[in-house]
């Protein structure tokens, strides 16, 4: 036993001499940047990003896993990138209203699907969720880049002290020390999901009936709320059943955001 506790010490010490460099003012600890951890080139992975967001984007409250990945990127991959390139266009998208997201979706992102798929009407589920899934990419990267961001660098370094690859450092250290905040960017972008009525509407058809695939025309309950509230008589059953709708958008947006902070809780908590 007193063998083993003595090799895993003079380990550590020879990572931590490797590792070192002397200056004038005194000595620190200079990470190893592992060549297998990270793509060479920052073009693939932003290709790997924009193919991932397809991925997701038949289910838009999923594209919390690309905005993460793109945020990881910004922050620790590539920072000068990230901050010279990539970020301000991630914030310009984040401010675009939505009336725009439905415009281009109707002009661009409609004839395309039509035409690709040999549809007779583009409008579609898989149409509305391509516009929601854009629309939630920039919130919930934005936010959980400033999370990672705030991490200090003595926690990274203390990481890098102990032998800790970049990528370990990046997974067992940066991202649980910023989870909080990259929970709230996930529950920012779900709300703007959940809510969003005139986007979703330009794009979804307007058609008052159940789909049976993703090529389907429909109506979502916020599209359907915005239409009818309206002309609604006061105290009249299609009232009654616009508030039963409203009350029934709550209760989903408030059961995924409590799912998404139970399983984002950390270990023993």
């Amino acid at each position: 036993m007193t063998i083993e506790c003595s090799q895993s010490v003079h380990s550590i010490v020879s990572t931590l001499h490797q590792n070192a460099r002397c200056e004038p003012d005194g000595c620190r600890i200079v990470a190893q940047k592992s060549q297998r951890d990270f793509p060479k080139s920052n073009i693939c992975v932003i290709l790997s990003k924009v193919i991932r967001l397809l991925q997701f984007a038949g289910d838009p409250p999923q594209a919390e896993n690309p905005a993460k990945q793109d945020s990881i990127f910004m922050t620790e991959i590539s920072p000068k990138f990230g901050e010279k390139f990539y970020r301000p266009m991630v914030e310009i998208f984040a401010g675009i209203p939505s009336v725009v997201y439905g415009w281009v979706g109707l002009t661009v992102l409609i004839p395309f699907l039509k035409k690709v798929f040999d549809l007779q009407v583009g409008h579609s589920i898989l149409a509305a969720s391509l516009v929601l899934s854009i629309m939630i990419f920039p919130s919930i990267t934005s936010v959980a880049s400033d999370a990672i961001r705030a991490v200090s660098k003595e926690t990274r370094m203390a990481a890098y002290g102990l032998g800790s690859t970049r990528w370990q450092t990046i997974y067992r250290v940066v991202i649980p020390a910023a989870l909080p905040g990259v929970i709230s960017g996930i529950v920012l972008g779900l709300a703007r999901a959940f809510g969003e009525a005139l986007a979703v509407a330009m794009v979804i058809g307007q058609t008052t009936a159940l789909p049976k695939s993703i090529f389907s025309t429909s109506k979502t309950l916020t599209t359907e709320i915005a239409a009818q509230m309206g002309n609604a008589m006061e105290g009249g059953e299609m009232k009654a059943a616009l508030w039963t709708m409203a009350l029934l958008l709550f209760l989903i947006s408030l059961l995924f955001i409590t799912i998404i902070h139970k399983f984002s809780r950390p270990k023993g908590e």
